[in-house]
């Protein structure tokens, strides 16, 4: 259960610092002329957008369950 939870691209969790690097690693690879501190800043707001999904999507998984 641990394991499984730690995959979550949820950014307090390993799953969410890879998510964070491999979109970073991707858009330096797409966008070659970006700067390295603008891909870094939108790869950070992007992994936490996704991240304050996924903790959403878990919160109302748990409180629709009543």
């Amino acid at each position: 259960m641990v394991g499984t939870t730690n995959t979550l691209p949820l950014l307090p969790f390993d799953g969410g610092n890879i998510f964070r690097d491999g979109l970073d690693y991707t858009m330096s690879k797409v966008f070659r002329k970006m700067k390295e501190r603008k891909r870094k800043r939108i790869a950070g707001r992007v992994s936490i957008g996704i991240s304050i999904t996924i903790l959403v999507m878990i919160i109302w998984l748990v409180l629709g369950q009543g």
